[in-house]
């Protein structure tokens, strides 16, 4: 099966969205020991990081102004949300960072700079 045919339609809060590009960063926490007269360190291992992503989206057509503030709503909302990724599945995050770009020379069209960080319980 083409991988095309495995991606699955983005949205988050159920507010649908097209994606251009996505990233995913994490990495490990822990503490970093360096020693007097040693030349290697040691790294105390303490977990993974959350993982964040990052999506390039786009909202588009002649009631794009009208998608465009449903997923400002849903990405105002305070709290956890559902985020449908096209490539990894159904993940709960919190949105921490989005931007809005908005031209003329592209009309009926909003790209959204999104950000998100896997959500998990306190």
């Amino acid at each position: 099966m083409p991988w095309q045919d495995e991606l699955r339609p983005a949205s988050f809060r159920g507010v649908p969205f097209t994606t251009r590009s996505t990233e995913i960063g994490g990495g490990k926490r822990g503490q970093l020991h360096e020693y007097p007269q040693r030349d290697l360190p040691y790294f105390e291992e303490l977990g993974l990081q959350g993982e964040k992503f990052g999506l390039e989206a786009y909202v588009i057509g002649p009631d794009y102004m009208r998608a465009r503030d449903a997923l400002l709503t849903a990405l105002r909302t305070p709290g956890a949300g559902t985020l449908v990724h096209p490539y990894r599945g159904t993940i709960e995050v919190v949105a921490v960072e989005w931007s809005i770009r908005e031209t003329t020379d592209d009309g009926g069209m909003a790209v959204f700079s999104l950000s998100f960080v896997e959500s998990g319980k306190n």
